[in-house]
Order: C-alpha cells, then structure tokens, then sequence
C-alpha cells in the first residue's frame, strides 16, 4: 500500500515560462550526446555547488567543440530560462489534495542551497513532511542514498513510495530500491493525477 508520493521540484513543482529554445538547439548539438555528458558532471552544480548550471553547460559546449558565440549565447539562455521559472500551481493544488488524503508528501531535489529559502519564499515548505535537497545531502538522483534519507524519514519502506520525475535518468534506480517511478513527461496535471490515482486514492 502506497504510504507516501515524492515529487521532484525543476520541471514538476516549478516550470520554466519562457519561449527560450532549449540548450541543446542553442549549441546545435544531439541532446543524447549532450545529456550523456551533462549527467557526468551535474554533481558539480548539484552536489558541490562548485559550478553553476550555465557553467556546467559551457564545460559541456567546449568538450563538444561548440562555437564561442553559441557557447555564449546558451549561457545566456540558461539565465533568462531559470530566471523564468515559476511554480505551477495545479501542481500545488494536487499535493494539497494529496495530504488531504492523509498521504505523506516529500521533495526530493537535484538543486543547490537556494532552493529552501526559495520554497519559504513561495510558501511551499508547509507542503511536504520531507524535504531532501542534494547539495544540502551529498547525494543527487538517482543515487539510490538519497531516495534511502527519503524513506527513512518517511518511516516507510521502497514499495510504499512513488517518486514523479519530469526526467528518466533521476528514475533509473526505482527498480533497484523498490519505488514506483512516475514519468512527468508530456502530459497534463489532469494526467498524472490519473495515473497517481492507479495507486491511491484521490
């Protein structure tokens, strides 16, 4: 039985609103190629907090021998895209009715040491019984430790636990801890409640 939902923050809670066009088509690089560089050296932006994210792309850019000025505009990009970023509030709504349901809820997010203050700021640190952050923990997704902090503070075990993900590679564990991984990809509100609703009741 389905104890608690986790939800990812960047791309699930929070949208971008801009009509930027995404890193991968400002560089003019394969997004494979890119992601596939990007998840090895994320932990930089996620971890250690040592780069910021327009600095791990222009890393990215130069390994993939991208041109100074689309290395320069990305980087640009990037900042007009996170400065975009706004909180969906259907999604806020959900995670109301979900905790109405007597449901745990819990964050769990690849993000830097701002992302705390920025939840006070919004309003939304009531929201969850857990909050895991990973440059707070050490550990980003889909290291299988940081979903291990979330159940233990949870007090739950793996298969009691649905994590929603706009992303696969923060999922490519759920199979190994035992969690129930949602996709948060293409598709609506309307939508993922659906598919939560094959689990829990709402």
């Amino acid at each position: 039985m389905i104890k608690a939902i986790g939800f990812d923050f960047g791309g699930v809670i929070s949208r971008y609103t801009t009509e930027v066009p995404y890193t991968t088509e400002t560089l003019g690089v394969d997004k494979d190629l890119f992601f596939n560089e990007y998840h090895k050296i994320n932990h930089l932006a996620n971890v250690t907090g040592s780069k910021t994210y327009a600095e791990v792309v222009e890393i990215i850019a130069r390994k993939l021998k991208v041109s100074e000025d689309k290395i320069k505009k990305a980087k640009e990009d990037t900042e007009i895209r996170q400065q975009s970023a706004k909180i969906d509030q259907q999604i806020v709504n959900l995670i109301k009715e979900i905790k109405a349901k007597n449901y745990q809820v819990c964050l769990i997010s690849n993000h830097g040491l701002t992302l705390r203050s920025d939840l006070d700021k919004n309003k939304l640190l009531e929201l969850f019984d857990e909050i895991i952050i990973s440059q707070e923990v050490g550990y980003q997704k889909p290291n299988p430790q940081i979903f291990k902090l979330a159940l233990a503070s949870l007090n739950i075990r793996p298969e009691e636990f649905i994590f929603i993900d706009d992303h696969r590679t923060p999922l490519e564990t759920a199979k190994e801890i035992g969690y129930v991984p949602i996709l948060y990809k293409d598709m609506s509100v309307a939508d993922l409640k659906k598919e939560l609703q094959k689990y829990i009741q709402l």
